[in-house]
């Protein structure tokens, strides 16, 4: 399920999309297995994905795009030819098919819970799974508290991979594609647990601890055909 975010004024320097759509949940390890067509053997469809490179992530979007019948000049990721590698195209944040977050959205979204005025470690772990609760064991999504946006997770269970965009790299002349990891996790301390936590990772990182979430950028008339 998507729901809708409305950036606040003001709430961080962006040029980023003023409202988006995200995945309440992670996805989850049988989401994935329908795009790959295969399944692992005794594990828990309801975990989330895991031991996802930035590339499979982008191959899913892609992939849920397609699902959904949108034209492929609307998709979000490009394979570059000589490397294989997948990449944001440099005008996704104006396309309507599936991408990861942007660091900036994951933080905007994150920020609709009480933990951004007084956390404490009990307070974090009713939204989230941390070292000390999870014990380094994926959970089953939506296990704890939403935030008051109704998303589940985003501070806690797998680390979640985002796109890290300065100015210059969403522009015809960068071939840069940076990319971070947000969200606390099973094998993190809750010192490490808010909105603001990212760190940049390689993104051929296939880790069991890293998963992702899907958005969409609302367009005008995508917005008026949802309602809103």
């Amino acid at each position: 399920m998507l729901v809708k975010i409305n950036v606040p004024p003001k709430a961080i320097e962006t040029s980023e999309p003023i409202a988006f759509q995200m995945s309440s949940t992670e996805v989850t390890a049988y989401q994935f297995d329908q795009f790959r067509g295969a399944t692992v053997d005794g594990q828990d469809g309801n975990l989330p994905a895991h031991s996802v490179t930035l590339s499979d992530a982008a191959q899913y979007c892609n992939w849920l795009s397609q699902m959904e019948g949108l034209a492929e000049d609307q998709w979000c990721y490009q394979q570059d030819a000589e490397s294989a590698n997948w990449s944001l195209k440099p005008n996704a944040l104006e396309l309507r098919g599936y991408r990861l977050p942007t660091r900036n959205e994951f933080e905007v979204a994150a920020r609709y819970s009480a933990l951004d005025d007084a956390p404490t470690t009990k307070l974090i772990e009713t939204v989230g799974w941390t070292k000390g609760n999870a014990r380094f064991h994926l959970q089953p999504v939506a296990r704890k508290l939403p935030n008051a946006q109704g998303l589940f997770d985003l501070l806690g269970n797998v680390e979640e991979w985002v796109h890290v965009l300065p100015e210059k790299a969403l522009s015809e002349n960068s071939d840069e594609d940076l990319v971070g990891l947000a969200g606390g996790a099973v094998w993190l301390e809750t010192k490490y647990f808010s909105s603001s936590y990212n760190r940049s990772e390689r993104s051929d990182l296939k880790s069991p601890f890293v998963g992702f979430r899907v958005v969409r950028s609302i367009q005008l008339d995508l917005e008026k055909s949802i309602g809103n």
